[in-house]
């Protein structure tokens, strides 16, 4: 979830409301952009994903179709390809 800087909630707010629901499963990681102010993250998501490639990847794209007054959920979804030889 990317919260805008001029939202109508703010990221003290999501936390709380994410506590709530799933309590310690997300993490607010607030950021220093010119529309968003903070990004709500699934902590098992930063477990596959550090934050260093994930939050460029979904700013970036946000970036296109939100604005600073918005609070965008957003939906990520990763795909593992591994390939292996093995020696018989």
């Amino acid at each position: 979830m990317l919260v805008g800087k001029r939202a109508p909630i703010g990221p003290e707010a999501v936390r709380r409301m994410v506590d709530a629901v799933s309590p310690e499963q997300y993490e607010i990681v607030r950021l220093n952009h010119e529309t968003f102010e903070a990004v709500v993250v699934k902590k098992s998501l930063l477990r596959l994903l550090p934050k260093e490639k994930l939050l460029p990847v979904v700013i970036e794209e946000s970036n296109r179709i939100a604005d600073d007054k918005m609070v965008l959920k957003a939906q990520i979804n990763i795909t593992i390809q591994v390939s292996r030889t093995v020696d018989l």
